[in-house]
């Protein structure tokens, strides 16, 4: 069995925002079952800005050193993967955050297996 859950934070109840939650969850959910199958590239940078600034009081001077440090973390997940079938969708307690459930059945070789519709 192959099954991927992911969740977003809703933004109000209506329609529309329910949409677009089902949208982002099942491209979480493909991108999950991607990056298992192929990996994740992780790129992280990290840049640092070095200034002295000199403050004049009357007569009186002073010197400041002043440092920014800017780290950035970025992730990436490509390849391909069959969409699968919604299996599960449900709301946290509060109703705030929105989760789908995707998910196939495979035998030995990883072939989808067909399922049955119960009467």
């Amino acid at each position: 069995m192959v099954l991927a859950v992911a969740s977003t934070v809703l933004k109000d109840g209506s329609a529309q925002e329910r949409l677009r939650a089902e949208k982002v969850c099942r491209i979480k959910a493909l991108a999950s079952i991607v990056g298992d199958k192929q990996g994740i590239q992780v790129c992280r940078t990290e840049q640092v800005k070095e200034r002295t600034v000199i403050i004049l009081d009357g007569e009186i001077e002073k010197a400041k050193s002043v440092s920014e440090l800017l780290q950035l973390t970025q992730t990436k997940v490509e390849g391909v993967a069959k969409d699968m079938p919604a299996v599960g969708k449900w709301k946290s307690i509060a109703g705030d955050v929105f989760y789908l459930a995707i998910g196939i059945v495979c035998d030995k070789d990883g072939k989808t297996i067909a399922t049955q519709k119960t009467k």
